[in-house]
């Protein structure tokens, strides 16, 4: 493996698509394994695994793990990227508005490129499956594994034409499936070239051909919504000993429950308690393994003054109690060694 500076990859050793010079840029550094390029990015090492199926296409799986990622302000207007979501949630502004749309697990956006200030994931996690087609290249030479399954670019176009630009769908449970597996593949470099072309026929197959996604119509968010619900859970996850309730919250900025609500759910996709537990119980996880603090320290720092309750709720997620987690963690690491 090579690890190298983003400026450098690959520089003498092999031509990557005009979308990885791109991401070559704006990236920490990167890795050359061997059919794959991996762009690390962000504070936290979010990862954008690479792969050129044909000239014009690459697959790429984004496994990301930062709230924003900004590379400088570019005009990509001749790319079209298919972008499906497996879990998390990423936020794409409307060119020339202050308005947002959402992105979530089990949907596909289809986007023509203009100009982008970068890219905002809410709850800082995001894992999809992503094609990126160049325009560019395509109209001088289509593949032809997609031209036999009748795949046009034109029509792609023409979706996008309908839409403003932007379009996003609700996929089935099978391409669902079909997606993660592909993700994983990619994520895990347990692929070659052959078996990502046949799942890319499959996947651009199923839901360009076969018309298996379901059109959502668009759910704006205005700035002041998104701010609103950005700073709310900012408030509530920063501190997690600290408890606040819907109406507290709500009074702060002027609205009643139901909007605070609706608000949130916009921009994270999940109710605030839902969204506010997942955190609790993440973070009760790493001091678990992490610390030696013992239950009922833990229980305080994620917001139980119980400890009853907390470990109850700790069993609802994850089927075991907090001392057993933290044994079976401590087994699997010494049997590692």
């Amino acid at each position: 493996m090579t690890d190298t500076g983003g400026d450098h990859l690959n520089r003498t050793t092999k031509k990557v698509s005009d979308w990885q010079e791109l991401l070559r840029t704006v990236s920490l550094r990167a890795e050359d394994n061997g059919f794959l390029n991996t762009y690390i990015l962000g504070e936290l090492g979010s990862r954008v695994h690479c792969h050129t199926l044909w000239s014009g296409i690459d697959i790429i799986a984004n496994d990301v793990w930062d709230k924003d990622l900004r590379p400088p302000v570019i005009h990509m207007g001749h790319f079209i990227t298919l972008n499906y979501c497996i879990s998390g949630r990423c936020e794409g502004k409307i060119v020339g508005s202050d308005r947002y749309v959402y992105v979530g697990g089990g949907m596909v956006c289809i986007d023509n490129h203009g100009q982008k200030e970068g890219y905002h994931y809410p709850s800082g996690r995001f894992e999809g499956v992503e094609f990126v087609f160049d325009t560019n290249v395509l109209r001088r030479e289509m593949p032809e594994a997609l031209t036999d399954i009748g795949f046009s670019l034109g029509r792609i176009e023409e979706i996008l034409a309908e839409n403003n630009g932007t379009f996003l769908a609700a996929t089935t449970d099978e391409m669902n499936a079909l997606v993660a597996t592909v993700y994983g593949k990619l994520r895990d470099a347990d692929t070659a070239p052959a078996e990502l072309k046949y799942y890319a026929i499959r996947l651009i197959y199923e839901l360009m051909i076969m018309g298996h996604i379901k059109a959502n119509p668009l759910t704006f968010v205005t700035r002041g919504q998104r701010e609103i619900a950005t700073e709310v859970e900012k408030l509530i996850t920063e501190d997690l000993s600290k408890r606040y309730s819907v109406s507290e919250l709500a009074e702060r900025y002027g609205i009643s429950d139901s909007t605070l609500k609706k608000y949130f759910r916009l921009v994270f996709g999940e109710n605030i308690s839902d969204y506010l537990m997942a955190r609790r119980m993440n973070e009760a996880k790493k001091l678990l393994v992490g610390t030696t603090m013992d239950i009922g320290e833990i229980a305080e720092s994620v917001g139980y003054i119980n400890q009853g309750k907390f470990g109850k709720a700790f069993r609802n997620c994850t089927g075991v109690t907090p001392l057993e987690y933290r044994r079976q963690r401590y087994r699997t690491a010494g049997s590692a060694t």
